[in-house]
C-alpha cells in the first residue's frame, strides 16, 4: 500500500475519531446543562428548607434540621398527605377498572370508537378543571344532592378530569406489544375475554399502566382548584394545607413549605424510579438466537 493511500485512510480515522468525541461531549454536555437546570431550584429548596436565617448572604448563616423535624411530626401535615394519598389512590383504582379495558376495547374490539375516545380525552385540556368542578357541583346539585360536598364526588371529578394520562400511557402500549395478535392468539387458545385482558394484556402493558398511573397519582397529589371548588377547607388536602400556611403568615411557615416540597419531590422521585426498575427486572429477556451454521 503507499503512502498516499495511508494517508487517506489515516486522516478518515481521525475524522471519525473526532466526530465520535464531539458525539460523546455533546450529549454529556446537554445531560449537564439538564441536571443543571432542574437541581440547581430543588438545591436551593433543600438549603432553604434547612436555613435558620437566610437574608443578604450568599448562604445561610446557619443550619438546622428543626422545620423537617417540625414538619413531618405536625399532625396538619401528615393528615393532609393522607388525604391526598388517598385521593391518588382511589382515582387510580377507579381509572384502571374503566380506563384499561376502554382502551382495550377502542384498540383491539372496536377501533371505530377510538376517535370518540380520543375526543374525550381531550376536554379535561380545553376547558379549565375549576370550570369543569363548577358544572359537576351544579348538575350534582340538582341530581343527587347527597352527593354535594362529599369526598365521592372529589374522587368522581378527579377521575374524570385525570383519566387522559392513563388512557393516552395505555393505548400507546397496547399498539406498541400488538395487542390484536396477543388477543387472537389467546382466544385461539380457548381463553375467554377477562382472561385474556388479565392474565394477557395487562402484564404486557404494565409499563404504559405504571408510567399513566404514576402521571395521574402526581396530577391529583398536586391538585387544588378542584378540590378547593368541591369541598374546600373540610377536605385538607396537602396543596390546601400549603395555601393555609401561605395565607396565616405562620413564622417559619416557608421553611416547613420548603420541607415538605422537598419531599414530596422526593418520594415521587423515588416512586418513578421504583417503578422503572420492577418493569426492568420483570422485562422477559430476549432469547439467545443460536448462530447461524456455515456450510
Amino acid at each position: 500500500m503507499s503512502a498516499q493511500t495511508v494517508a487517506p485512510l489515516a486522516s478518515t480515522g481521525t475524522t471519525t475519531s473526532n466526530d465520535e468525541a464531539d458525539s460523546f461531549l455533546g450529549r454529556w454536555g446537554a445531560l449537564i446543562l439538564l441536571i443543571g437546570f432542574l437541581g440547581i431550584p430543588l438545591l436551593a429548596l433543600l438549603v432553604f428548607s434547612v436555613a435558620t436565617a437566610w437574608s443578604g448572604t450568599v448562604l445561610p448563616s446557619g443550619y438546622t434540621a428543626e422545620h423537617w423535624i417540625g414538619a413531618l411530626t405536625s399532625s396538619d401535615v401528615l393528615s393532609a398527605v393522607g388525604r391526598s394519598l388517598f385521593l391518588a389512590v382511589a382515582v387510580c383504582v377507579i381509572n384502571w377498572i374503566l380506563v384499561i379495558p376502554a382502551a382495550y376495547v377502542s384498540v383491539v374490539v372496536e377501533p371505530r370508537i377510538r376517535p370518540w375516545f380520543q375526543a374525550l380525552a381531550v376536554v379535561p385540556f380545553a376547558l379549565p378543571w375549576i370550570v369543569i368542578a363548577a358544572g359537576m357541583q351544579l348538575t350534582v346539585k340538582e341530581i343527587a344532592p347527597g352527593l354535594f360536598g362529599t369526598v365521592g364526588l372529589l374522587v368522581l371529578t378527579l377521575s374524570g378530569v385525570t383519566f387522559p394520562y392513563l388512557y393516552w400511557a395505555v393505548e400507546n402500549s397496547l399498539i406498541t406489544n400488538n395487542a390484536k395478535q396477543l388477543s387472537e392468539a389467546a382466544r385461539m387458545s380457548g381463553a375467554s375475554l377477562p382472561r385474556t385482558l388479565l392474565q394477557v394484556i395487562v402484564p404486557a402493558i404494565r409499563t404504559g399502566v405504571m408510567s399513566g398511573s404514576l402521571l395521574t397519582a402526581a396530577s391529583v397529589f398536586g391538585e387544588f382548584p378542584i378540590t378547593m371548588t368541591l369541598i374546600g377547607g373540610g377536605y385538607e388536602t396537602l396543596p390546601l394545607w400549603t395555601l393555609r400556611m401561605f395565607s396565616g403568615r405562620v413564622p417559619g411557615a416557608g421553611a416547613e413549605l420548603a420541607a415538605v416540597s422537598f419531599a414530596t419531590f422526593a418520594l415521587l422521585f423515588a416512586v418513578s424510579l421504583l417503578i422503572t426498575r420492577i418493569d426492568t427486572a420483570t422485562k422477559p429477556a430476549d432469547p439467545v438466537r443460536p448462530p447461524a451454521r456455515i456450510s
